[in-house]
């Protein structure tokens, strides 16, 4: 993939990325509660610097504990080749896929997913 090509897949990706977590009143109610309380999301893991592998490992270990909100940093991309986040782009396909099998909804937000537990 070129430049371009890559700059494309970032802007469709963040595209539907933006329409999946449109803000709505009930899915964000977990994240909604916690910053009411002045505390943000409960739980940060930075992964600045990882691989996609590593990061990868560093979520999976995150969500284990089943914790009801967690923000994931990855970063905006600016410093990356192609002004693009390869972890971003990574991190994202997982949620929407393997996030989702286990119970999770996500939303992007300044250099973050910020990703809750599902109500049941």
């Amino acid at each position: 993939m070129d430049r371009d090509e890559l700059n494309e897949a970032s802007r469709l990706f963040e595209d539907a990325a933006r329409k999946l977590s449109a803000p709505d009143k009930d899915r964000n109610a977990a994240l909604k509660k916690k910053d009411a309380k002045g505390g943000g999301v409960g739980r940060e893991i930075d992964l600045h610097g990882k691989t996609l592998p590593e990061s990868l490992a560093a979520l999976e270990t995150a969500l284990r504990s089943r914790p009801e909100t967690l923000r994931v940093v990855t970063g905006r991309g600016s410093h990356s080749e192609g002004i693009y986040s390869p972890l971003k782009i990574g991190i994202g396909e997982w949620l929407s896929d393997e996030g989702a099998d286990k119970g999770y909804d996500y939303r992007w937000k300044d250099g973050a997913y910020e990703i809750w537990r599902r109500k049941r």
